[in-house]
């Protein structure tokens, strides 16, 4: 009898001399971890991520031709509606949506340099770079930019374009699609710079052709000028 207690009370598996409470084992309290690792519950503020807020110098150009300058933190291209606020904080924030404007331009400077002329089309650049293939742009007030692109398709509602000249003050330009009038990406953008850039400068040749004379000044002639009347330039008759 007491042989049969002995195996009853010894698990199946169990070494002899252990019981089978000594087997089971002992459930842990749960702990729950954050992302970065840390164990939460006892110092709630591991659980919590910081948030950073980027700030962006930009300039907002609406399709009516108002421009607006400041710092914007909520802009998202997933999202239509976000805020710029005035700079040094001249003002309550203002909200943007996509369907106002034209373009948002990103921007080193909000001051910028209005001596320099940026340089158009895209300068022999490569065909592709790292921030993407070329791109041309026409907007429907007439404005023409040549870039790069990463993310541009016809059905989405804007796209980021990195400008072809490199020093100029725009870093990146948000185009919203809706004020364009034609995109070319790949091979067809060069086509479009070319076809764009000789039409301006017919149109430039063109506007030098036609000179306005100032008030008061003769229009030129085409006819041969008369001759002076100096007597020293007559010429000899023959006759005395």
């Amino acid at each position: 009898m007491g042989f049969r207690k002995a195996l009853r009370a010894r698990p199946q598996g169990a070494a002899p001399g252990e019981t089978r409470a000594s087997s089971r084992r002992t459930p842990q309290p749960m702990t729950r971890v954050s992302a970065r690792g840390l164990p939460c519950g006892t110092a709630p503020t591991f659980c919590r991520e910081p948030t950073v807020e980027i700030s962006n110098l930009v300039v907002a150009r609406y399709t009516d031709g108002r421009v607006l300058k400041g710092v914007t933190q909520d802009f998202t291209p997933n999202r239509p509606i976000f805020h710029v606020h005035p700079p040094a904080h001249e003002g309550a924030a203002v909200e943007l949506r996509f369907k106002q404007l034209k373009a948002l331009f990103f921007v080193s400077s909000l001051d910028g340099d209005p001596s320099r002329q940026d340089v158009l089309g895209f300068v022999q650049g490569p065909a592709e770079t790292s921030q993407g293939k070329k791109i041309a742009v026409r907007f429907k007030d007439g404005e023409f930019i040549c870039g790069y692109t990463l993310s541009w398709t016809p059905d989405r509602d804007g796209f980021f374009l990195f400008p072809a000249d490199p020093h100029g003050n725009n870093q990146r330009i948000f185009v919203i699609s809706a004020a364009t009038i034609e995109v070319k990406a790949g091979p067809a953008a060069e086509v479009l710079a070319q076809k764009v850039l000789a039409g301006r400068a017919g149109e430039s040749d063109a506007r030098l052709g036609q000179i306005t004379p100032l008030p008061g000044a003769r229009r030129p002639s085409a006819f041969l000028p008369r001759p002076t009347d100096d007597p020293s330039d007559e010429r000899p008759t023959g006759s005395d």
